[in-house]
C-alpha cells in the first residue's frame, strides 16, 4: 500500500486546516469532513502480455469499484457524492503509455465516484504533482506575487458586502452572465450601468 501517498494526503489536508479522520469501515480510507478518500493499489504483473494489459487493468479497477460501491452504500445519503477513489499503479516503462491512456479513460468515467489514477515511478508523477490534481490542490501556492497583487482590489471590493446579497445573486438562475455582473456591480456600490 502506498503509505507515501496516504501520508502526503493527510499532510496536505492538515496544511489546509482540514482534520483527517481514518474510516474504520474500509481499509486505506480516510476523510476530510464529508470528503472520503479510498486508496487502492493496482498490480500489473511484469509478465502481462500487451494484448491482455487492458483486460487485466479494467478487471482490477472493476473489482475495486465494486468495493467502493459497497462502501458508498454505508455512507449517509448527503455524502455519497463526495467519495474519491485513488488507484495507485507503478507501471513498467514498456507499458507506461498504454496504462496512461487507460488511466485517462477511467478518470473520465465519473459513475460510482470520482476516480484518479496515480502512475508512480520514474515515468509517472511525483506525489506532490499528483496531489495538485485532487481536491487538495492549491493553485494559489504557485501564483506569482504580481497575480495576487492584481487581484487585491477585487478582493477588497467584496469586504463589507452582505453575504445574503451575494448568495442571492449567485443562486439566481434567471440571471444571464451580463445581468449577473450588473447585479454584482450594484451590490458593490456601482450603478450596474456600463
Amino acid at each position: 500500500m502506498p503509505h507515501d501517498l496516504i501520508n502526503a494526503f493527510k499532510t496536505a489536508g492538515e496544511e489546509l486546516g482540514l482534520k483527517c479522520l481514518d474510516v474504520e469501515q474500509a481499509d486505506n480510507c480516510f476523510r476530510f469532513g464529508n470528503i472520503y478518500v479510498l486508496i487502492s493499489s493496482l498490480v500489473i504483473s511484469t509478465d502481462t502480455e500487451p494484448s491482455s494489459l487492458r483486460d487485466n487493468f479494467i478487471s482490477q479497477v472493476e473489482q475495486q469499484l465494486q468495493k467502493a460501491l459497497n462502501f458508498r452504500q454505508q455512507l449517509p445519503q448527503a455524502m455519497v457524492n463526495d467519495l474519491n477513489v485513488i488507484f495507485v499503479l507503478e507501471p513498467k516503462e514498456s507499458n507506461f503509455k498504454t496504462l496512461s491512456d487507460l488511466s485517462n479513460e477511467i478518470e473520465r468515467d465519473d459513475r460510482v465516484c470520482r476516480k484518479l489514477v496515480w502512475l508512480k515511478g520514474p515515468n509517472g508523477k511525483s506525489v506532490e504533482s499528483f496531489l495538485d490534481r485532487t481536491f487538495l490542490a492549491r493553485p494559489w501556492a504557485s501564483a506569482s506575487p504580481a497575480t495576487a497583487d492584481a487581484l487585491l482590489p477585487l478582493t477588497e471590493s467584496f469586504v463589507g458586502l452582505s453575504n445574503d446579497e451575494l448568495f442571492d445573486a449567485l443562486m439566481d438562475e434567471e440571471l444571464d452572465g451580463e445581468e449577473f455582473v450588473r447585479k454584482l456591480m450594484t451590490i458593490m456600490g456601482g450603478n450596474g450601468e456600463q
